[in-house]
């Protein structure tokens, strides 16, 4: 985040790297001194920044997924609201059609948990892992989930005491779910309906690849 010294026609640039679904921007902080900060108020967070003497800004949200959304013009002395346009629905993490963005795990004895790498879903901004007993897999009954791993391409859960199981990691940009990947039979894998905590409803229109 960061507040830039205006320009000859007293316009701002300011460009906002958040990875929120909602964001609040205080355009008129600090008696217009050239300062900005990030806090909250009743749990939202707020940037603010100081325009000095501009009387006019142009502002840029970069969202997690990569998507931007871009205000120019905009006058100073006000506070606005501003949530990402979803253009696109979360694809399919580690596609295995791309042998080199397969997933991977492996076992941590010391914690109990399985470790995970994998290639995040595009336009997801946080993932879910999805596991089973391996008995279970013609059918994908999904016994368990790991919420909330983020999208930084690595996690790790643990299986509750399963000791042979199938699991698969799903993006979602926290309305919908992407793809759960396909079948041998390049059909979708069904979804988890059934685990209470992090499911939510899944959107294949739009995917992205």
């Amino acid at each position: 985040m960061a507040a830039q010294t205006p320009n000859q026609d007293k316009t701002i640039d300011n460009t906002i790297h958040f990875s929120l679904a909602l964001l609040v921007i205080n355009l008129r902080y600090a008696l217009r001194g050239h300062y900005s900060a990030f806090g909250k108020k009743d749990c939202q967070p707020i940037a603010h920044f100081g325009l000095g003497a501009a009387t006019l800004v142009d502002v840029t949200v970069e969202w997690a997924d990569g998507s931007t959304t871009a205000m120019n013009g905009l006058a100073v002395d006000q506070i606005l609201e501003i949530s990402p346009s979803v253009s696109s629905t979360p694809g399919e993490s580690s596609p295995q059609s791309d042998p080199a963005r397969q997933l991977r795990a492996a076992w941590n004895a010391d914690t109990g948990r399985i470790e995970v790498i994998y290639d995040p879903s595009c336009a997801a901004s946080d993932h879910t892992i999805y596991w089973g007993d391996l008995d279970d897999v013609a059918a994908y009954a999904y016994s368990g989930a790991e919420c909330w791993c983020g999208d930084t391409g690595t996690a790790s859960f643990d299986p509750g005491g399963t000791t042979n199981l199938f699991f698969l990691i799903v993006g979602n940009n926290g309305s919908v779910e992407g793809s759960y990947g396909r079948d041998h039979a390049d059909e979708q894998r069904p979804e988890d309906v059934a685990t209470a905590g992090c499911d939510l409803p899944r959107d294949l229109s739009g995917a992205c690849e």
